[in-house]
């Protein structure tokens, strides 16, 4: 519990020192929201990949290389949604945020 309270009072004097933000959850959260464009990119990315792997799987593929593509595919998604976060400019880790 000691480093709970120690991570609220840094989180407070940050917040105090900038005087942008409070405390207030629901503004909190729509600043979250703003910042990082409500999650986008991964959107994006994510219906690429369905697509891609759709029109993948009506060629006559092997199982062992469609399922293949299927792995390397889910494990791409995270890095290239960051890849198109960067490009867009988005936000996309809420990196102003500074933990002791």
């Amino acid at each position: 519990m000691v480093w709970a309270s120690a991570i609220s009072k840094n989180f407070t004097r940050f917040i105090k020192k900038k005087g942008e933000y409070d405390l207030n959850v629901d503004k909190t959260t729509i600043d979250l929201m703003k910042r990082t464009k409500k999650g986008i990119t991964m959107i994006y990315v994510g219906v690429v990949y369905w697509l891609l792997l759709g029109a993948i799987s009506f060629f006559n593929l092997e199982i062992e290389w469609l399922g293949l593509f299927y792995l390397i595919g889910a494990g791409m998604i995270l890095p290239v949604g960051l890849l198109v976060s960067k490009i867009l400019k988005i936000d996309f880790l809420f990196s102003w945020i500074i933990l002791p």
